[in-house]
């Protein structure tokens, strides 16, 4: 089932090769399926985009389905893995922080909280140690405090006018009408926690879902050239393949002929002078 809303999102996991398939703006017009954007990644993978293909259909270049609550989930004390939250884009400040490798907007001038309380796309947020579960009304929230306080929820997405823990649908996580009944005591929970949230802006280190000690590669050790593209035939010659985003792969079909593509590459140099010598440079 795809989201409702604009965004309209939708993750085909296939069980035979173990790849997830993720849409965004997936509509059925006129019995055909259209969407405005596409990625397929392994199920696998860490679900986070990567220098060299950091492109995906949530705003933070990751999958949607990565940090859902799901239906299996669901009467758990604890989620087993950090939860995807989307905050206003008026809370953001530019440029996205590991592990996201972008964001919902461009430019500065389009966030515009006040400074000191504006977050980028990708930071982890936790409950303190010291909040209270047991206040909380709902065992489903208590269940989602406990994970905060755990693992964290990284910020993945842009809302407007909300903060949001995202699920699967028909999940029975959001617990705001149940049987068709409004649930007063969902709200106040969930106040409660974005309330007690704060920024992880230190860390002794990570561990895996092993439980084992692991350190990020940094961005500077991955490799920065992408297979992506673009490609173009080169000195009259066709351009064939294609780009294959789950094994991050440039795939050709089997030719007798000899051909020749080319990607094209931009690289900007800066050359920054002091002092007042006469040197130039390009």
């Amino acid at each position: 089932m795809t989201a409702t809303g604009q965004d309209g999102h939708c993750e085909i996991l296939d069980l035979l090769d173990g790849k997830l398939h993720s849409f965004y703006q997936l509509r059925r017009t006129a019995g055909t399926w259209r969407a405005c954007k596409y990625a397929c990644t392994s199920a696998q993978g860490s679900g986070w985009g990567t220098v060299s293909n950091p492109d995906n259909v949530r705003a933070a270049g990751c999958s949607t389905a990565g940090g859902l609550l799901l239906a299996s989930e669901l009467g758990l004390e604890i989620v087993p893995h950090a939860l995807a939250i989307g905050i206003d884009k008026n809370a953001f400040v530019s440029g996205p922080v590991w592990p996201a490798t972008l964001q919902d907007y461009t430019g500065a001038s389009t966030y515009k909280g006040l400074t000191g309380q504006r977050f980028a796309m990708g930071r982890l947020l936790m409950l303190p140690a010291s909040f209270d579960v047991d206040k909380l009304g709902l065992p489903e929230s208590r269940t989602i405090a406990r994970t905060l306080k755990k693992y964290g929820g990284y910020i993945v997405d842009a809302t407007v006018g909300s903060l949001n823990f995202y699920a699967e649908i028909g999940s029975g996580w959001n617990k705001i009408y149940v049987n068709g009944k409004y649930t007063a005591a969902f709200s106040p929970d969930m106040q409660a926690i974005k309330a007690s949230l704060r920024q992880v802006i230190a860390h002794s280190g990570f561990v895996d879902r092993d439980g084992k000690p692991y350190t990020p590669p940094p961005f500077r050790s991955t490799n920065l050239l992408s297979m992506r593209g673009p490609w173009q035939g080169y000195n009259g010659s066709r351009s064939f393949g294609e780009y294959d985003a789950s094994t991050d792969l440039f795939r050709t079909e089997p030719t007798g002929e000899s051909r020749t593509i080319r990607q094209l590459l931009t690289h900007i140099v800066k050359l920054i002078y002091s002092g007042t010598s006469n040197r130039t440079g390009t």
